[in-house]
């Protein structure tokens, strides 16, 4: 089962989520990303938050879910967490990076928290897909596509690559260096394991 979780974030060409958004889909408004689903012309199944930025008198849906606006987790988080108890194996989470620094570097690191209870995530928005890798990871893209690889919480301990134009066979990619930016795909889709450590995985184009 995949949820689609739409947050408040920069969403500048609507179009582009459609063909991203699958029939039988779960979809999930966190607060102001009711706007963007709108604009999608789509029917969310849930909308949920303090709704500090918009009316919830607005909201056409299945459900609201209303919580304080002094709490200990954002709207997005509420939303990662609703989708995690009810048993989605897969989420998807659209307008989650922007402007607020703060805001989309804490929604990137969601993905821990989705990997963590077993499902699987991905950070998606026009030009980056990002993924969360521990032990090993595959993702599918196309041959050109640039993936640069990003260690979160320390070094990564023996990366083995496969897929790539610069292969890696063991070697670490330290915190902080920018050793694992700008690799690019030589088949339909890169495999990345590690002995130690975590990483966000983006695929990127300009």
């Amino acid at each position: 089962m995949r949820a689609v979780i739409i947050a408040n974030g920069e969403m500048k060409n609507p179009e582009f989520y459609q063909d991203f958004v699958l029939p039988g889909d779960f979809i999930i408004c966190a607060d102001g990303g009711y706007a963007h689903v709108a604009r999608l012309g789509l029917v969310p199944d849930v909308v949920l938050g303090d709704f500090d930025s918009m009316e919830r008198e607005r909201v056409i849906c299945r459900e609201i879910l209303t919580y304080p606006v002094e709490k200990d987790a954002t709207d997005t988080e509420i939303a990662v967490d609703y989708a995690l108890e009810e048993g989605f194996d897969e989420v998807i989470l659209f307008g989650c990076l922007g402007s607020r620094m703060d805001h989309s570097l804490a929604n990137l690191f969601l993905l821990k928290k989705i990997h963590a209870s077993g499902a699987q995530g991905m950070v998606l928005n026009e030009h980056n897909r990002v993924y969360y890798l521990e032990k090993e990871l595959s993702v599918a893209a196309n041959i050109g596509d640039t993936l640069s690889i990003v260690p979160l919480e320390g070094d990564l301990e023996g990366v083995v690559t496969e897929g790539l134009y610069y292969e890696l066979h063991g070697e670490p990619l330290l915190f902080g260096s920018s050793r694992g930016i700008s690799n690019v795909l030589t088949r339909e889709s890169a495999k990345i394991i590690c002995s130690k450590g975590n990483a966000l995985v983006i695929i990127a184009r300009d």
